[in-house]
Order: structure tokens, then C-alpha cells, then sequence
């Protein structure tokens, strides 16, 4: 098994923020409440195929839960200027958790502030030799207040923070005023670096109707139970 190492970027946060946990910690209520078929008592009707909600999506789920997630250390509450547009932020205590920039990089769409804000990196990833890490915005979380753009950093080089290691986002106009300690803020999932050249081949019939035949040996699940490989993170 690799090891991924998360280093604090100060002695405070060492004291104060709680480190990365893996991403399937931070399950959303909503996920929890989705029922896994659309009409339970047709489970194994004639059209059992459009009756599977997303809950039977393991590459959904897979990706959901991936890696390691950073959380509020604690509550942000934001004031927001109707009429001038200023955004005003306050949290609690030290470690300062946000700042802001006084330009926005990225042309936001019209369901966002046009102000960029930054997340300060309280742990840095190391990662082993040959492997790098993406930061982006939890995956599968239509629910959360901001958007995290992407990134990727060759961790196994850079394997501390050169200064504030600032994460940008960009909050919601439909965001809450406070953002409550504990939400997921941003996802990290190691990845190994290799070189990559694509090519195009030609439609195999023949295969085609085999993955088709093994996937549907079953009402469902057919992917999980011939194809899928499990993941682990701790």
C-alpha cells in the first residue's frame, strides 16, 4: 500500500486544524437518503433498467470518495452588500482560514459572486516517488456553497507549502450565510504520472456483445461484481 504524508504548513495548524481524512468520511446526507430504486416494488420489473437511481453507480461513487478531503476548521460567516456588492467575512479565530484576491482569475457564470476568495493550505501532500496530486472541488457535491477549480501538484516534489498555498474559490449567490465548521472544502486524490499516447481502433462486435452479456448476467450490478477494482484510503 502507498503512503500519502500530510504535512502542516505552520506550528498552528499542526496545534489546530484537523489533517485530511479520507473522502469517504464525508458522506452527504443526501447521498444517505437516495433510495436505490426509483419504485421499490418493481425491482425486478420489465423495465428494472430505468428503474435504478444513481446510487447503483459505482463510478460515481467511486470517484465521490476518493482520496482525502480537507474540512472547515471552523465557521466562515458571509455578509454580502446588495447593493454595492462588497462581500464582507468573518471567522472565529486563528489560524486564518480565507482570504481573498482583489480580481477574480476566472469568468464565473452568472450563479456566482464575481469575487475570488482563497482557502489557506493548512497540510501539504508528499507523496511517493513518481506520483502527483489533484486538488479540486469535492466531487459529486452539487450541495456545497463554492467552487474549487483544479489543480495538479507534483507532490513527490513539492512536498511542503512555499508560503500561504492559496486555494482559490468562488462562492455561490445561493450560499448560506455561514459555512459551518466541518464542511468539505476541497478533495486531494493521488494519481501516478506516466506518459500516455492515445490511438483510435476499430468497433469490435465481438467484444462488445460479450461485456454486454456478462454486465447483464444480473438485474444489476452487472459492473461491480465482473469489472470493478476496490480502492482504499486511510
Amino acid at each position: 500500500m502507498k503512503k500519502i504524508i500530510f504535512r502542516p504548513s505552520s506550528a498552528d495548524n499542526h496545534i489546530f486544524v484537523p489533517p485530511p481524512k479520507p473522502a469517504n468520511f464525508y458522506k452527504a446526507d443526501w447521498y444517505d437518503k437516495i433510495s436505490a430504486f426509483y419504485n421499490a416494488d418493481e425491482i425486478y420489473g420489465k423495465d428494472h433498467f430505468d428503474n435504478l437511481t444513481i446510487k447503483h453507480c459505482v463510478p460515481f461513487k467511486d470517484s465521490m470518495f476518493a482520496g482525502y478531503i480537507q474540512e472547515s476548521w471552523q465557521d466562515i460567516h458571509f455578509d454580502v452588500n446588495q447593493d454595492s456588492g462588497v462581500i464582507e467575512y468573518r471567522f472565529p479565530s486563528a489560524p486564518e482560514i480565507i482570504n481573498h484576491r482583489e480580481h477574480s482569475s476566472l469568468p464565473m457564470g452568472e450563479e456566482y459572486y464575481p469575487a475570488e476568495f482563497v482557502i489557506k493550505m493548512p497540510w501539504a501532500a508528499e507523496t511517493p516517488a513518481g506520483w502527483s496530486i489533484l486538488i479540486t472541488q469535492p466531487f459529486n457535491r452539487p450541495e456545497l456553497p463554492f467552487y474549487v477549480p483544479s489543480g495538479i501538484i507534483d507532490s513527490d516534489q513539492l512536498t511542503n507549502t512555499t508560503g500561504d498555498a492559496n486555494i482559490p474559490f468562488y462562492l455561490r449567490k445561493d450560499a448560506p450565510e455561514l459555512i459551518k465548521v466541518g464542511t468539505p472544502m476541497y478533495q486531494m486524490i493521488p494519481f501516478k504520472r506516466d506518459s500516455w499516447k492515445s490511438e483510435t481502433a476499430e468497433f469490435d462486435g465481438n467484444l462488445h456483445k460479450k461485456t454486454w452479456a456478462t454486465t447483464k448476467q444480473h438485474f444489476w450490478g452487472g459492473y461491480k461484481k465482473h469489472f470493478w477494482q476496490k480502492k482504499t484510503y486511510k
